[in-house]
């Protein structure tokens, strides 16, 4: 029931999904409108989902690096500072740079 429900929250019906060969996919097209590729690992099959797991592999290593583990309570901020670092690295290289590109003025009547 809880890939159910994450589905429905994050998946669009008639999406194409790729995954791994994992026993959670089997079958997923029955319950839930999807269109789904799967790449099988023990074949040596890593086409569709190796820039995922390339992905989720940097996050794994930012977290333990950052903060070492996390909980369902803070990993979406996590997550959001991980995506900031990975797809804005300049903001980081000086204060000033950070400043730059997260504050902006407010319009004043």
């Amino acid at each position: 029931m809880k890939r159910l429900t994450f589905l429905q929250y994050n998946i669009e019906p008639k999406s194409q999904l790729q995954t791994n060969g994992a026993g959670i996919y089997k079958k997923l097209e029955q319950w839930w409108p999807v269109k789904h590729k799967v790449d099988i690992h023990r074949k040596f099959q890593f086409k569709l989902t190796s820039e995922i797991e390339e992905m989720f592999g940097n996050l794994r290593t930012f977290i333990r690096r950052m903060y070492h583990h996390t909980t369902p309570k803070y990993l979406p901020e996590y997550v959001s500072e991980f995506c900031i670092r990975f797809f804005l690295p300049e903001i980081f290289i000086s204060p000033n740079n950070y400043l730059a590109k997260t504050l902006s003025l407010v319009p004043i009547r």
